[in-house]
């Protein structure tokens, strides 16, 4: 016999009187969107559980009557898994009691919640006792204990790998006991702070960064602006003195600066010639020994280097 249905049709409770009931031996599969749990019966009682970190049966059935949508099917003649220790053999509970235990704890769910919303929560240590002297049982000091490693009501549960109704439940009894103190959870950012980067690289910019060259838009209707060059008269370059190079009678050279002028044209080297000191009379040269009267002056630098040239 196959048994299926939905939750908005029939309710939990239902199905499992109806099971126990019919004494009714396989397994009941229970699905709600990310959650799923198992239990398995045996001639109408509960043998076996699966039901996320359920701890029994009351707490697996707890975990599925807070279920208030979902799908489930009972499939006859399966058999319960294999426990993992072979030495206990798995012990058959009445539907009855354990369903009174696990709707005892739903309403008290009702009152959890108002201190604990949800795992996503955070939860810490309070700083200051409110009281001189505080007395913990074993239980409540391991809850301590996880909560100042965890920081949140998840770490806590996976900390003490207890399900949510005993995890909560000591939650609020340490809050309302005012030893820790409940917060709302962390709001996940799922994109970059574009806001914030923006605000930083214009608050604080790059030293050696360029400037941002303005973008100039045009459109095809427009026409386009032509350069205008401006015609300007080039202004003459100031003329360049040099010195002068002056050459003596004795053909020697020598350098003197030149006093600019202003009807120079630019950018001439002018040469001067050193004015020639009086010669004396040929008739003296010629009665010191020198050259007859009536001829050319003789240029002691010409002879001199034409008797050097002869010589060597």
């Amino acid at each position: 016999m196959s048994l299926q249905g939905s939750f908005e049709t029939i309710a939990l409770s239902d199905v499992m009187a109806l099971l126990a009931a019919s004494a009714k031996s396989g397994e009941l599969r229970v699905v709600s969107g990310h959650v799923e749990g198992r239990l398995w019966l045996q001639r109408g009682q509960i043998v076996a559980s699966n039901v996320g970190r359920s701890d029994d049966h009351v707490d697996a059935l707890f975990e599925l009557l807070r279920l208030t949508e979902g799908n489930f099917v009972f499939r006859d003649g399966v058999d319960p898994p294999e426990p993992a220790d072979p030495s206990q053999a798995p012990v058959a509970l009445d539907v009855e009691p354990v369903l009174r235990q696990a709707q005892a704890r739903l309403a008290e769910w009702k009152d959890i919640i108002q201190v604990v919303p949800s795992a996503e929560h955070r939860v810490h240590l309070v700083a200051e006792l409110p009281t001189p002297e505080v007395t913990l049982s074993a239980e409540d000091w391991q809850l301590v204990m996880a909560v100042a490693l965890a920081g949140s009501v998840q770490g806590v549960l996976e900390e003490l790998h207890r399900g949510q109704f005993d995890g909560f439940r000591g939650i609020r009894r340490l809050v309302e006991a005012g030893l820790m103190v409940i917060e709302p959870p962390r709001v996940r950012t799922t994109g970059p702070r574009i806001g914030r980067r923006l605000h930083d690289a214009v608050a604080t910019p790059e030293p050696d960064a360029p400037a941002a060259e303005p973008v100039v838009e045009h459109r095809p209707d427009e026409p386009v602006a032509e350069p205008v060059v401006e015609d300007r008269p080039v202004e003459p370059t100031p003329a360049l003195v040099f010195p002068a190079i002056v050459a003596g009678p004795d053909e020697s050279v020598s350098w003197q600066p030149a006093e600019p002028e202003e009807d120079r044209e630019p950018d001439v080297v002018v040469i001067r010639a050193r004015p020639a000191e009086p010669e004396e009379p040929a008739e003296a040269v010629a009665a010191a020994g020198g050259a007859p009267a009536g001829g050319d002056a003789i240029n002691r630098g010409l002879l001199l280097k034409f008797l050097s040239s002869v010589r060597s």
